[in-house]
């Protein structure tokens, strides 16, 4: 009978087999036993849980936003983490990971499992190549936590804006209950011990889901919340239909069961949706804004002593009144989002969600690191000073808009470091439109991250952008002010009793001097 595999590659030809000697033959199988044996714990390795897989694992770059919260996950998963990192430190959880303050070959040893490294640690890194000597596997932070949301049933965060906070509040909704939520997430977040992430008591892992450059297609999502979609990170994508058609990839990387949560308000959501649902029958849709004809609705009632209110109906019955302590029709939006995520989620599961002990944790809560955080009072002068994220020309605006309707009574002092060359060119008319509400305003100079194409650098100006300001609105207060150094010394000039401080940016703003 013929056989298919004579010649197969793995087989040893029958005449050298012929003429060897017992002894060879003995050393040749056992060779061919060590291969296979090779490969089957190769197969078994890449069908494990990411969490059982690895004993010790090594973050170059440990001090991101990401990768900080995803050290203090694995560590508290039982994984030894090891890392690095040239910069600010304050990100890391308070544990017991060592952490090198030099990148250099000497770090890495043969004992290291897995090198997962940021997206500002380069191949030409010395830690990576060391990596590659010592035949150590590498991925990124992106790669890691998609293998690690193949394990778990997986909650998604994504959109242009609002990401971090919608994690936030779901996972604290979610929290001590039996949907108790493993949390990966861009910010410290007070009501999760102070930390940017959580092991949970449950299988679900709520993440949030990053569209720069289509990173977040590694995730293995069950549900994905979108929040929104705007032009954004165009150095990559080039234009709005690039950025949407992420969206599209993404929402079709769903199995079978799959749900969507999205903000109905969002024309291009919307859009987005209406094409999607005509071919995925298999798949969830749900609903949120402030239309008719959402699922969820959200119909703000008032503000009374720093505090918004609002109603929020479900299936055009009334489920419940919120009250929220942070400012912003923005941050209404990511409580609206985070209850419909959550509401949903626990009726799949069949849990019955306690609507005062979600409206409880929503009025304590307390925003996220970065997220409207008051970072200081001057009890003399009455000055309050705020620390917020906003780097996107509609978070700005919304961020300024919210704190006026708040602290109205205050004059609003903006402080903004543009984040990145690209973004400030191509969002130039954008940029140009978001400061209208503030009193007054200085811009500093431009942040480029590490690791970003330097071909950028300098294509605009922080100078070109204050000139164009005052251009369209020359009754606006707004100056150009230099560094970081300077910006400081200029504040402490301008400031006025009474005012409120608006820190903004994604760059290393948070360093600035304000004592």
């Amino acid at each position: 009978m013929h056989n298919i595999h004579r010649n197969a590659p793995w087989r040893v030809p029958t005449i050298l087999w012929n003429r060897t000697t017992i002894g060879q033959r003995s050393l040749a199988t056992t060779f061919i036993f060590y291969y296979i044996l090779r490969i089957m714990v190769i197969l078994i390795m890449i069908e494990m849980d990411f969490l059982k897989k690895y004993k010790k694992i090594y973050i170059s770059g440990i001090a991101g936003s990401g990768t900080s919260a995803l050290a203090g996950f694995l560590f508290e998963n039982g994984i030894k983490v090891v890392g690095s990192d040239t910069g600010n430190l304050d990100m890391l959880p308070d544990l017991e990971i060592k952490v090198y303050n030099i990148q250099e070959e000497s770090n890495i040893d043969d004992s290291i499992d897995l090198l997962i490294y940021s997206s500002a640690v380069l191949e030409n890194n010395p830690e990576r190549i060391r990596a590659k000597n010592f035949g150590i596997p590498e991925m990124t932070y992106f790669q890691a936590v998609g293998e690690i949301s193949e394990n778990f049933y997986t909650i998604a965060i994504s959109g242009t804006n609002g990401k971090t906070t919608t994690t936030s509040i779901s996972s604290i909704l979610l929290s001590n209950t039996t949907l108790d939520p493993n949390v990966i997430v861009g910010a410290k977040v007070l009501e999760l011990d102070n930390k940017n992430y959580k092991k949970g008591t449950s299988n679900i892992l709520i993440v949030e889901a990053c569209e720069y450059m289509e990173h977040f297609l590694y995730l293995n999502p069950n549900v994905l919340t979108i929040t929104n979609i705007e032009a954004e990170h165009l150095d990559y994508y080039k234009n709005l239909e690039n950025v949407i058609l992420a969206f599209e990839k993404m929402i079709n990387k769903l199995p079978d069961g799959g749900v969507v949560v999205y903000n109905k308000d969002d024309e291009n959501i919307r859009k987005l949706i209406k094409k999607i649902s005509q071919k995925r029958h298999d798949l969830t849709f749900i609903s949120f804004g402030i239309n008719e004809d959402s699922d969820f609705i959200a119909q703000f009632s008032d503000t009374k002593d720093g505090v918004q209110i609002f109603e929020i109906y479900y299936n055009r019955e009334f489920l419940a009144e919120f009250r929220l302590s942070i400012p912003g029709k923005f941050n209404i939006y990511n409580t609206l989002t985070s209850i419909a995520t959550c509401f949903t989620i626990s009726k799949m599961h069949k849990l019955r969600h306690n609507i005062l002990d979600w409206q409880y944790k929503i009025l304590n809560f307390r925003g996220s690191h970065r997220r409207f955080e008051i970072i200081k009072k001057d009890i003399k002068k009455d000055i309050i000073y705020v620390l917020d994220y906003a780097h996107h020309p509609t978070s700005i605006n919304q961020v300024i808009i919210g704190a006026k309707r708040m602290y109205d009574s205050r004059r609003i002092f903006v402080i903004f470091q543009p984040h990145t060359f690209n973004r400030t060119k191509n969002l130039f008319s954008d940029f140009i439109k978001c400061f209208d509400y503030a009193d007054f305003c200085f811009i500093s100079d431009i942040y480029e991250p590490s690791g970003r194409d330097l071909k950028t650098k300098n294509i605009v100006s922080s100078k070109e952008l204050v000139k164009s300001i005052k251009k369209r609105n020359p009754k606006l207060k707004i100056k150009y002010s230099g560094n970081l150094i300077k910006t400081a010394k200029k504040m402490k000039k301008n400031l006025k009793n009474k005012d409120l401080v608006l820190i903004l940016g994604a760059g290393d703003i948070f360093t600035l001097d304000i004592d």
